[in-house]
C-alpha cells in the first residue's frame, strides 16, 4: 500500500503548492470541521480539507505566507495536532501513538464485553432477585463512561 503522507505537488493556484500531513486527537466530524476551519483561517491557506477515516489534511497553501510549522502552531492551539516533519522519528512517534490508541480501544472493548454478558444474564435470567437493578447500575456504568468514552 502506497503512503500519500506528506506528499507536495504543485497545483494550478498560482505558486501554492499541495501538502498532505497527519492529524492526531480527531475523533468525531466535528473535530475535523474545526481543524479545517482553524487552518482556512491562516493567511496563505489556499483550501484545506480534511479527511477523518484517514485522519489525513490535504492543504494548499501559498510557501511564500504561511509555512506548515505555522500551520501546525494554529492547529496545536486548536487542541489537535499536525504533524509536519518528514523524520523517521515523527513516522515512528505517529504509528507509535495510533498503536496505544488501538490498545486502548481493545481494552474497552474486551472491558465492556466482559461486563455485559453478566449485565445481560442479570437482567434476563435474574431480574426478579431483589435489589438486582443496583447489580445491573453497577456493571453497566463503566460500559458507559469508561469503555463508552473516546
Amino acid at each position: 500500500m502506497k503512503s500519500e503522507k506528506n506528499t507536495t505537488e504543485e497545483v494550478p493556484a498560482g505558486n501554492s503548492v499541495r501538502k498532505q500531513f497527519p492529524v492526531t486527537g480527531m475523533s468525531c466530524a466535528s473535530c475535523a470541521a474545526n481543524i479545517e476551519s482553524t487552518i482556512r483561517k491562516q493567511p496563505g491557506v489556499v483550501s484545506a480539507s480534511v479527511n477523518l477515516a484517514s485522519q489525513i489534511v490535504t492543504l494548499d497553501y501559498l510557501p511564500a505566507e504561511v509555512t506548515p510549522d505555522e500551520l501546525r502552531e494554529a492547529v496545536v492551539s486548536a487542541g489537535y495536532d499536525l504533524i509536519t516533519s518528514d523524520s523517521e522519528d515523527a513516522k515512528e512517534e505517529l504509528a507509535s501513538l495510533q498503536m496505544l490508541n488501538h490498545r486502548l480501544l481493545k481494552r474497552k472493548a474486551v472491558t465492556a464485553m466482559a461486563l455485559a454478558i453478566p449485565l445481560f444474564l442479570v437482567s434476563m435470567v435474574f431480574m426478579n432477585i431483589p435489589s438486582s437493578e443496583y447489580l445491573m447500575w453497577a456493571l453497566a456504568t463503566p460500559i458507559v463512561f469508561w469503555s463508552g468514552s473516546s
